[in-house]
């Protein structure tokens, strides 16, 4: 990618405060005079010591303030931070920082920015992932395939394609990957970008089973526990990652922790989950797209619902289902009474939505149900309540999360794209409701 294009796609104001912020890192008054050994003491964004060849500088607060503008105004390139992490760009532009000074280029702040980001591309790549996976089973079904994540039994002709054990130096490489299951995924980006996006796509992989295991099993929220990268509260055990690229080449090892409980799926699961439950559609917020209002609050619903299914306290698991809801019905600033308004949406939704998990019949008391519960979330909350939320608490609303996610993934299907025409219809639907 040249960057001299995405230069000058930045906008007039961004190329001058830019300019700007090159040339003052390259005038005198981005040394500062405070001796070395006060200079160690501070710290910031970025430490103010640097060597350069056999020299150390200090730089001044204005310099490292105006290193810090540089990193940002990259990074606010929506093309870019996909792709790499604050961190990549603040490692290349020390690096090419102290090569210009040890070169004595002239300003060019273009220039700058062009061998910092090119540098920064180079790095980006397709790097392929692989962690232990415990928690799940599956039956009579080899591999589970979530857009361009898979899960499958553990495979040694991998470990003998990658040739890992000569490659990185270590024996038996693959008794570090014993586990049921292993999780394998493919992203694109900087080694520290994808490995980021890798691990939110497994979070998301787990919020997703989370989902189906409630709408199989009654008690699958509290009973089961699907472990990947995330660490535990009590562990038991140690977790690998492996990492490569194309034609298994760059292989690298890390480590983790975590202990192992079982959720069964058969292929007639998964075939229901494709036919009934959206899996494909879901499935696609792992993809690297731009996604609607409305898709975008599923995904921040998944990453939530996964974070509520790993956590072992009943009080903060309550709280985390609760703000699964929140991202689909605290839309609108002038609703004062959040209370009404969850128990509305939850209600219209799961009653009219497509799966009629709601009879219209019992509308009026599930709200009442609905805020019911809302009302132990918010004695945990406000009054610092710990010892009323109950696994069968737990269950019912984890349950109530999965068919309200699904079903706002039906109005995604529909054509649905903000949470605004889903605000409209919970009205129009409500005040029919609460007329009859």
């Amino acid at each position: 990618m040249s960057l001299t294009i995405l230069f000058n796609k930045f906008s007039e104001k961004k190329k001058r405060i830019i300019s700007r912020c090159v040339w003052d890192i390259f005038s005198r008054k981005a040394i500062s005079d405070v001796p070395i050994r006060d200079a160690l003491k501070e710290h910031g964004i970025f430490h103010n010591i640097l060597t350069v060849g056999n020299n150390i500088v200090v730089l001044s607060h204005e310099c490292l303030s105006n290193l810090s503008k540089i990193v940002d105004l990259i990074y606010s390139e929506n093309k870019l931070c996909s792709q790499i992490t604050r961190g990549d760009i603040h490692r290349k532009l020390i690096n090419t920082y102290k090569k210009w000074i040890l070169e004595e280029r002239g300003v060019d702040s273009e220039a700058f920015v062009d061998e910092i980001v090119s540098g920064i591309f180079s790095t980006v790549s397709t790097f392929n992932y692989l962690i232990p996976m415990d928690g799940i089973e599956l039956k009579d079904i080899d591999k589970i395939i979530i857009g361009k994540f898979y899960i499958q039994r553990p495979d040694r002709q991998l470990f003998q394609q990658l040739n890992i054990d000569e490659q990185i130096g270590t024996k038996s490489s693959y008794n570090m990957f014993n586990a049921p299951y292993w999780i394998i995924g493919a992203v694109n980006g900087s080694p520290d970008a994808s490995r980021a996006k890798f691990e939110r796509g497994v979070k998301i992989i787990v919020g997703m089973i989370a989902i189906y295991g409630c709408i199989l099993y009654k008690t699958a929220f509290t009973e089961s526990k699907v472990r990947t990268i995330d660490p535990p509260a009590h562990v038991s055990s140690t977790v690998h990652m492996l990492r490569w690229t194309d034609q298994y080449n760059n292989p690298s090892l890390s480590a983790d922790y975590r202990f192992k409980q079982p959720l069964p799926f058969y292929l007639k699961d998964v075939e229901y989950f494709k036919k009934e439950c959206f899996y494909d559609l879901m499935s696609a917020c792992l993809e690297d797209k731009q996604l609607t209002q409305l898709q975008s609050a599923v995904y921040k619903s998944l990453y939530w619902m996964s974070d509520a299914y790993t956590e072992d306290n009943n009080v903060m698991c309550f709280v985390k289902l609760w703000t699964c809801i929140e991202c689909f019905f605290s839309f609108d600033k002038n609703f004062k009474d959040m209370t009404k308004n969850l128990s509305a949406g939850m209600a219209s939704i799961l009653t009219f939505a497509g799966y009629g998990i709601v009879k219209t019949d019992d509308y009026t008391e599930f709200k009442k149900k609905i805020t019911k519960l809302y009302g132990y979330r918010s004695k945990a909350l406000h009054t610092a309540k710990f010892d009323h939320i109950t696994s069968e608490h737990i269950n019912e609303l984890a349950q109530l999360v999965s068919w309200l996610i699904l079903s706002m993934l039906a109005l995604v299907d529909r054509g649905y794209t903000s949470l605004g025409e889903v605000r409209e219809q919970v009205i129009r639907l409500d005040n029919i409701m609460c007329r009859r």
